[in-house]
């Protein structure tokens, strides 16, 4: 039976045609796995939902996979790369910073379990909600997000 490195190695030799590299180097590879039936999933993370290369990955994944040592098949699941900025806030004295770090560790958990790459952390403290005006994080937030900075 084919190994995870041996499946990952395979997968070097898939490409993204748009973004130059392999599937592996480029991090779409969010999982893999051999039932004990041979049947081999793979997960790929295309950059976009409606990727025009997706057919051809998947192909290619396929083609790549379906001839080592013990695969009886070939399972590719895809799904988007997502991006995410985490925004946390307090906003009185009832508060206090442990809020924060909650708020970020519910968000992480949340993130982990959809598969979302968490980009960036912003946060207020102790700063009323009522307007976004007195916000230096939500500032931050909304001015990289606006210039498309990595965040």
């Amino acid at each position: 039976m084919a190994t995870a490195e041996e499946i990952y190695k395979a997968l070097e030799g898939v490409n993204d045609p748009e973004l130059g590299g392999n599937i592996v180097d480029l991090g779409m590879v969010t999982s893999v796995d051999v039932d004990e039936r041979g049947v081999a999933t793979i997960g790929i993370a295309l950059t976009v939902a409606e990727c025009p290369m997706r057919s051809q990955i998947e192909n290619d994944t396929v083609r790549r996979i379906k001839n080592l040592p013990g695969i009886t098949d070939v399972v590719v699941e895809t799904t988007a790369m997502t991006r995410a900025a985490l925004y946390a806030r307090y906003s009185d004295d009832k508060q206090n910073e442990a809020s924060i770090e909650d708020q970020f560790r519910l968000c992480r958990e949340h993130a982990g379990r959809e598969r979302w790459q968490i980009v960036g952390s912003y946060e207020d403290a102790a700063i009323s909600g009522a307007s976004t005006i007195l916000r230096p994080g939500i500032q931050r937030l909304m001015r990289d997000a606006q210039h498309g900075e990595p965040l």
